[in-house]
């Protein structure tokens, strides 16, 4: 634990509790937002000392990440233009919205992506890590790091 917290430069007794109560909800501020086509998205916000957590965690994460050549979205220099040049001679575009993405990442497979060889983390890391990036068995709406713990479960 302590290790954990010096690498994402956090004191480690604050680090401790937050891991402690990340799963119970003490936080996370859980509110609705309205969809462009109907309906709400609920978003979990992270707190204050769940959200450095996650931010520092979030900053070593995308100094190391190094997308396909194919993944476009949440990448500097990239947008839904350059997307849309990539693909603007083609025949057929298919655009999928994958119904709850990022709840859909659950806690075992942010886990298993940690331990995997891509990242090396031991066991006990890992559920750490995935404990401060996870809430209800899953990447929350809202989370500071979910954006870029989702492009390392798909590419």
């Amino acid at each position: 634990m302590k290790d954990v917290a010096f690498a994402l430069g956090l004191d480690p007794e604050k680090f401790f509790y937050v891991i402690q109560h990340a799963a119970d909800g003490t936080y996370y501020r859980d509110f609705d937002i309205p969809k462009k086509r109907g309906g709400v998205r609920n978003i979990s916000a992270p707190r204050k000392g769940l959200a450095l957590a996650q931010s520092r965690f979030a900053s070593i994460l995308c100094a190391h990440y190094t997308p396909k050549n194919f993944v476009k979205g949440y990448v500097k220099g990239q947008s839904f233009l350059t997307n849309a040049r990539y693909h603007e001679k083609q025949k057929w575009i298919l655009n999928i919205d994958v119904k709850d993405f990022y709840p859909s990442i659950s806690f075992a497979r942010v886990r298993g992506l940690f331990i995997s060889p891509y990242f090396g983390f031991n066991e006990r890391v890992a559920t750490i890590l995935a404990r401060i990036t996870t809430y209800k068995d899953g990447l929350p709406q809202g989370g500071v790091d979910i954006a870029i713990v989702g492009k390392y479960n798909c590419a």
